[in-house]
């Protein structure tokens, strides 16, 4: 029976899990989002799954839905946080560092 519960409590957080994305960068540069996410694979080794890039106007306005981390490269080449879900980084990234 725990094994039953166990199994069912696994596909009811993966369904929830899929309401939201992990890390969110959004750009209106394709090339300096594009080192961005590099960085985050190939230096962090985080899975690239969990990296989103969206092509944005204004990409460091707030986004209404939710978004474990969300980065954005500004208009000037910046990179910066808009916002972050911290027991999302330092619970789930932290695996990856």
């Amino acid at each position: 029976m725990k094994l039953l519960i166990s199994i069912w409590l696994i596909f009811l957080s993966q369904g929830a899990s899929a309401l939201h994305r992990a890390i969110v960068i959004r750009h209106d540069n394709l090339e300096e989002a594009n080192n961005v996410k590099w960085l985050l694979e190939e230096v962090y080794h985080i899975p690239a799954e969990f990296i989103t890039l969206e092509a944005h106007s204004r990409p460091c306005e707030k986004m209404r839905e939710f978004v474990s981390w969300h980065l954005c490269v500004s208009t000037d080449g910046d990179l910066e946080e808009v916002s972050a879900d911290v027991a999302f980084i330092n619970q789930t990234l932290r695996i990856f560092l």
